[in-house]
């Protein structure tokens, strides 16, 4: 139990110091606190999707599972609009480093990425994010 509450606040709080603070308190957040700090973190989209998911099956507040449904919703439109760029809004700018191509993205509307992939000359593929 105490490693996956470790776990859930090294992805809730980028901070050590305040991890650290955060456990000599005992502090434990509710359910709301966690959405919050969820999407006000740094975790890559995927990850904040995943967890806001998990967040939304296990809590028995119906507000909070309302409001991040909703939260999820517009985040998907917001992808989808930004992968369709037919507003021609968004540029796509590709570099191509020591045969490692890198993909950047610049779009006016606040979201994230869900990931980028690296491929190498030899056809491998990373995942940054």
């Amino acid at each position: 139990m105490k490693n996956e509450y470790i776990n859930e606040l090294n992805a809730l709080i980028p901070s050590e110091y305040v991890r650290n603070y955060v456990l000599e308190m005992g502090w434990v957040f509710t359910d709301e606190q966690k959405a919050v700090l969820l999407v006000h973190g740094d975790l890559s989209l995927q990850e904040q999707c995943s967890r806001l998911q998990a967040l939304q099956k296990n809590t028995a507040d119906r507000s909070l599972k309302e409001r991040i449904a909703k939260y999820l919703n517009g985040e998907d439109l917001k992808l989808q609009a930004f992968k369709e760029n037919s507003d021609k809004t968004c540029i796509y700018i590709l570099e191509v480093k020591k045969k490692i191509t890198h993909i950047r993205a610049y779009c006016p509307m606040n979201i994230s990425l869900i990931s980028i992939w690296l491929m190498d000359a030899d056809g491998k593929q990373t995942c940054l994010s």
